[in-house]
């Protein structure tokens, strides 16, 4: 029982790690929302 709750564990951890790269990935092609968000969190201005 330990073991499948492991396994349930990882494969939510792996679909929520996919997710969060297809969103970071979807709004980098958007451009500017990732440029205010290195503008704002990194001291970068945008080019």
């Amino acid at each position: 029982m330990n073991r499948e709750a492991t396994s349930n564990r990882g494969s939510f951890f792996i679909v929520t790690f996919y997710v969060l790269v297809y969103y970071i990935n979807s709004t980098l092609i958007q451009g500017a929302i990732v440029c205010q968000f290195i503008e704002g969190y990194g001291k970068r201005k945008c080019r």
